[in-house]
């Protein structure tokens, strides 16, 4: 899992090199992953996994920690940290009786890294919440924690920046909550429009920490991806796009 996280991490800042730096600025040293990255991945990995455990509205004392945990290590980074709170009541079978019609505060943890030009910003995001009855090692604490590192390793860097990027990291992104305006997605995406943020485009991560030796695809996907799920991929979605 960490050679693929690593592999990830080295991915995703290619990405970001592409669409938000001023290449002009970036020596190819600055793609050197440090040697406490790895280390730092594991860690966070592991405390949110297996410390923390489970973490969504059934387990709301760890879904807390994994917020105060993200926002510790956020302000380490050097960075502003910013909550964007709201209040959500329940009454499904999501919930034990005792628990049902009492309202819980939760919270979508954002950063902006600011840049000098008028570009429009970019939204770089990934939750912090899990499945019913998972630990979420994979879903989704491994893009938690490469997401804590390159903020890291931006904030802490002297790139320059041609647009600003805004990192996130969502709450209540599983079921019973996906698809629904309880989504931390939905409401982050709310809060933007209303305050009118201009936004290139926005990039998800998730579940990137794993991968599995052997898979299969059917015809014709088979003649494009490979045997081995070893890979990261860069997709865009049809039906996202606006149709005329």
């Amino acid at each position: 899992m960490w050679k693929k996280a690593t592999l990830s991490f080295i991915f995703l800042l290619l990405i970001l090199c592409l669409i938000s730096f001023n290449t002009n600025s970036i020596g190819m040293a600055e793609f050197k992953i440090k040697s406490h990255t790895k280390k730092n991945i594991e860690s966070h990995v592991k405390t949110l996994s297996e410390n923390f455990g489970e973490r969504n509205l059934r387990k709301p004392l760890a879904l807390q920690q994994s917020s105060l945990f993200i926002q510790q290590h956020l302000k380490q980074s050097q960075t502003t940290v910013q909550i964007q709170k709201y209040w959500i009541t329940l009454n499904k079978d999501y919930l034990p009786v005792a628990m049902r019609n009492k309202a819980f505060s939760v919270e979508n943890i954002y950063v902006t890294l600011q840049s000098d030009s008028t570009e429009d910003a970019l939204v770089v995001g990934a939750h912090y919440d899990t499945f019913i009855g998972t630990s979420g090692a994979d879903d989704n604490a491994s893009s938690v924690s490469i997401l804590l590192e390159i903020i890291r390793d931006l904030s802490l860097s002297k790139i320059k920046l041609k647009r600003p990027i805004i990192f996130v990291f969502f709450t209540l992104e599983e079921p019973p909550f996906f698809k629904s305006p309880e989504m931390g997605s939905y409401q982050f995406a709310k809060m933007l429009k209303e305050q009118k943020t201009k936004l290139l485009g926005m990039i998800s991560l998730d579940c990137i920490g794993y991968f599995s030796e052997k898979q299969s695809y059917p015809f014709p996907l088979n003649l494009f991806y490979k045997s081995k799920g070893d890979f990261l991929t860069k997709s865009k979605g049809y039906f996202n796009q606006k149709q005329g």
